[in-house]
């Protein structure tokens, strides 16, 4: 095979795969969800960086997704990471709910463990918002959402 065919089938190959893995994102993340509107979506090593930024360290992922959602005055954010193993992402979602109650300087309370649909879910309340943070396989979320609204958001992405 030529130099010339092998860089054509490479490219086809690597054009293929950032494809799938948009759809990915763009399937998961619905245009809109509950009435709001997807505003802005961050993906690749934006998002990463962020998810990086909200920790105050790294964290080791594969891969994150942010989606903002908006509806009047309403809103929401849902933060997406994907670990190596479904073991690190039960581990991670574990030990962030952990640090966060245990801080004195924690913006958040009311905390509460709930399942829906077979997935426990830890929530609690902060910052004018509820949040929700669970893990789902490899896939690590944490929703932010006006009042009233998590779980339509909740239940508007995973169906």
């Amino acid at each position: 095979m030529s130099n010339l065919c092998k860089k054509t089938v490479f490219l086809v190959l690597f054009s293929l795969l950032v494809s799938a893995c948009n759809q990915g994102s763009s399937q998961f993340f619905k245009e809109e969800v509950g009435g709001l509107k997807l505003v802005r979506l961050i993906t690749g090593n934006d998002a990463i960086l962020s998810v990086n930024k909200l920790h105050g360290k790294e964290i080791k992922v594969e891969s994150a997704t942010i989606a903002c959602y908006q509806g009047g005055r309403k809103g929401a954010t849902v933060w997406r990471s994907v670990s190596a193993s479904d073991k690190d992402a039960r581990q991670q979602t574990e030990e962030m709910v952990l640090k966060m109650k245990e801080s004195e300087l924690s913006p958040f309370s009311n905390y509460e463990e709930k399942e829906l649909k077979g997935t426990r879910i830890y929530s609690f309340t902060g910052m004018g918002q509820q949040h929700y943070i669970y893990c789902i396989k490899q896939k690590v979320y944490w929703i932010s959402a006006s009042p009233g609204i998590i779980d339509t958001i909740y239940k508007g992405l995973m169906n």
